[in-house]
């Protein structure tokens, strides 16, 4: 049997966080792509995993930290 490589859940959750801010802000998924060089569509689907190098990318773009990101994320 294979070691499970990520927490599903947890990707769930931040993929779902990272969806609300972008849409809170009101912006296409293909404006953050090119702003940050992150394929968004997999992300958000939960279908990549997060680095945090990826997570300090998204805060960066949204202009958050990452202590306001996980604050209100329950892990």
């Amino acid at each position: 049997m294979k070691p499970k490589r990520h927490d599903a859940e947890s990707v769930r959750r931040i993929a779902a966080k990272f969806t609300a801010l972008r849409e809170e802000r009101g912006v296409f998924q293909k404006v953050v792509a090119r702003a940050t060089g992150l394929n968004i569509g997999l992300l958000e689907t939960g279908r990549r995993n997060f680095t945090l190098c990826t997570i300090e990318r998204l805060c960066r773009y949204y202009g958050i930290t990452l202590t306001e990101f996980f604050r209100e994320l329950e892990m």
